[in-house]
């Protein structure tokens, strides 16, 4: 499997996967500009895996009380695990108020 374990999307880890996952990805990096640590933790690639997979995200411990609503939609919209129900480039770009 290709790519750092942090920034691969759900459907990458199932190997079906298409344009969407480079959503999830780029999402993974605003998180990380945004908090300062990676979405999803893990000690080994398994186990990043497995978070990836099923946790939920934590925007209540710091530093998300102080991140505006707008950035938090859009880091919850672009880490739907759902492909199809994830935010597209199109729907970022046309909402640049994010």
């Amino acid at each position: 499997m290709a790519g750092s374990p942090y920034y691969l999307a759900p459907e990458v880890l199932a190997k079906k996967y298409g344009p969407e996952a480079d959503i999830w990805s780029s999402e993974v990096v605003l998180y990380i500009l945004l908090s300062g640590l990676p979405p999803f933790w893990g000690t080994t690639n398994d186990a990043i895996f497995e978070v990836i997979k099923q946790a939920t995200l934590n925007l209540v411990r710091q530093p998300w009380p102080v991140i505006s609503d707008e950035a938090k939609d859009l880091v919850v919209r672009m880490l739907t695990r759902n492909p199809k129900k994830r935010i597209t480039a199109d729907e970022i770009l046309a909402n640049l108020s994010y």
